[in-house]
């Protein structure tokens, strides 16, 4: 069973391989046309000489400081600084300067070329007035800036810069320019620098000045109105007083607390089992007195009746004795309640006193605030005011002192060789570029070409298997010859076919086989007869229908009769046995095509 759509052929090596060889004239033309063409073009340019310039750009810019001392102020040469640097180098505004500094515009032997072209007649012309620059002042400085190379040195701070010319001269004296102008461009930079940084140190030492005098006026003025001649004492009495009011507090406090833990007692317990109570010695003097008399009524009663004078004496001196001790109990919860209540008010009393002091201190700590905010603005101002004062003195001494930081470590010389056109280079990438350009053609050539030249070419394209290569006969050998010779190409190729059809299907050989092609006489019936053969002689049986029912020829190359055959039996004249015709071999049967009828489609539809 074989898939509907072809799967995609893995291209390999060998493959890419082929295509080259297949092509190989259309790639040794194209590399060899490009080769060509790279060294035409390498010897008809201009020699041009390139000359480098190389700079040393520093952020070391020197000024003068404190004390009359020239010092330099440091600062990271990091890498945004090199590109500025950089850029200015490539700016229009050095190339005009270039071009002003050397009067290239009137020497015509630089830039030439600025006549006529095609392409001013396309091209609109700015109208010229009198800040517009001339065409040839324009040229000139297109032409500078095209010619100009820089490059920055890795890991250092120094900068290349290289120009080319068709003159050895012009090389040298631009590129030297180029250094002098952009020394000089700097430098204008940083007295214009200094000059700014002076007017601006003036104003600002103005401004700071009346903000000085201000913020003195703002200190008086709140010293008068607020009264702090002597706030810091007053504070520092006053945060003592506080300080010792919350220890008073504290003991105030405490001894409160004890007195409710005493009151809370006695309203909670029984007042004769408070230790208040039992360590009151008129109580306890009272609490012997009523025990011993108890103890004589006790013993007493053994021998006389309640009724009894003397014992109704006693009972009354036992009441006697607990009205006195209740009225002793009486007496002192009075006092403990007293001591608690005025511990409560003396509370009360030192809260208050400390809460008018906490007042006072946060009144006095405020004014101090305040008067410390005016001083410190004085102080501050007064700071920045004698610091810039002082940085404005050093600005103005420091102008005339200010070093390049730019400088020419190596001049330009005057070139010897041009460096360009290189024929090596041109060669190495005109062949580089023709084996692109070959491999392509070859390529694209390959794809747009859908002849079919071997079985690979048809597994490609159908994604069906390929079961055998059937070769052509021998020149000067008939088929029937070739056919008939076991040890021959063509039936070693049949053979193979067989074995192949054998093992195309799990189950083994198919029960039925069509053999067809595109076109008439491509050895349909020839191979259809040769396998036929081929299984009949292993000993299977065969059936060979010949269904071609407008050209057919199995009868012809059997000499079979074709009266009867694959024609009859569709129309129904006979059955299959009779359409039947046997062969020289036992097990091979033949049905020839018959009678050509006048309606074939018909007929096998």
């Amino acid at each position: 069973m074989f898939d509907d759509e072809p799967t995609a052929a893995a291209v390999d090596l060998r493959d890419l391989l082929q295509i080259i060889v297949r092509r190989k004239k259309l790639v040794i033309g194209t590399i060899f046309a490009c080769l060509a063409f790279a060294a035409v073009k390498c010897l008809l340019q201009t020699p041009i000489y390139s000359t480098t310039l190389r700079l040393q750009v520093d952020r070391n810019i020197t000024s003068a400081v404190d004390r009359g001392k020239v010092l330099p102020i440091e600062m990271s040469a990091d890498l945004e600084f090199l590109r500025t640097q950089h850029v200015l180098l490539e700016s229009r505004t050095l190339a005009e300067s270039v071009a002003q500094r050397l009067r290239l515009v009137e020497d015509k032997t630089f830039a030439p070329g600025n006549g006529f072209s095609l392409a001013s007649l396309f091209v609109r012309q700015p109208i010229q007035d009198a800040k517009t620059k001339s065409p040839r002042e324009d040229h000139v400085i297109k032409t500078l800036m095209t010619n100009r190379t820089v490059r920055p040195v890795p890991g250092t701070r120094l900068i290349s810069l290289s120009y080319s010319d068709p003159s050895p001269r012009h090389a040298q004296r631009i590129t030297n320019a180029f250094g002098q102008e952009f020394i000089a461009f700097t430098s204008d930079k940083r007295t214009e620098a200094s000059a700014n940084a002076k007017s601006f140190l003036d104003d600002q030492t103005q401004q700071l000045r009346l903000r000085l005098q201000e913020s003195e006026g703002a200190l008086a003025e709140f010293a008068k109105r607020e009264n702090v001649e002597n706030l810091y004492a007053t504070v520092t009495n006053a945060e003592n007083n506080l300080t010792a009011a919350n220890v008073a507090l504290s003991k105030i406090i405490g001894e409160r607390i004890k007195n409710a833990k005493n009151w809370e007692q006695l309203r909670t317990a029984k007042p004769a089992e408070l230790p208040q109570y039992l360590s009151n010695s008129v109580i306890d003097d009272l609490r012997a007195q009523r025990n011993a008399l108890a103890v004589e009524y006790q013993e007493k009663l053994e021998v006389f009746k309640p009724v009894f004078p003397a014992m109704i004496d006693l009972d009354t001196q036992i009441k006697e004795i607990d009205k006195q001790i209740a009225a002793e109990i009486k007496s002192a919860t009075a006092t403990l309640k007293a001591t608690y209540e005025a511990s409560l008010a003396e509370e009360a009393s030192a809260k208050a006193r400390v809460e008018q002091l906490r007042l006072n201190v946060l009144d006095l700590q405020r004014r101090r605030i305040q008067y410390d905010s005016f001083a410190r603005e004085i102080e501050a101002n007064r700071e920045i005011f004698n610091s810039v004062m002082q940085r404005a003195k050093e600005v103005d001494i420091a102008a005339g002192s200010v070093a390049k930081n730019v400088m020419i470590v190596d001049s330009a010389e005057m070139p010897m060789s041009p460096t360009a056109p290189r024929l090596m280079p041109a060669l190495m990438l005109g062949g580089v570029l023709g084996t692109i350009l070959a491999l392509t053609a070859a390529f694209i050539a390959e794809w747009r070409n859908d002849k079919i030249r071997t079985s690979d070419d048809i597994e490609r394209l159908s994604g069906l298997p390929t079961l055998g290569v059937i070769p052509l006969p021998i020149l000067n050998r008939s088929l029937e010859a070739e056919l008939a010779d076991p040890n021959s190409a063509l039936s070693e190729a049949y053979r193979s076919l067989c074995t192949a059809l054998q093992f195309a299907l799990p189950d083994g050989l198919p029960k039925s086989l069509v053999i067809t092609s595109a076109g008439a006489s491509e050895g349909k019936s020839t191979t259809a007869l040769a396998i036929s053969r081929h299984f009949a002689k292993i000993g299977l049986k065969v059936l060979l229908i010949d269904a071609d029912l407008r050209n057919p020829s199995l009868h012809h190359k059997t000499d079979a009769p074709n009266e009867v055959g694959l024609s009859t039996y569709l129309s129904g004249i006979c059955g299959p046995p009779a359409a039947m015709q046997t062969s020289d071999l036992a097990n091979l049967a033949l049905m020839t095509s018959g009678p050509l009828p006048t309606n074939a489609a018909d007929l096998l539809a």
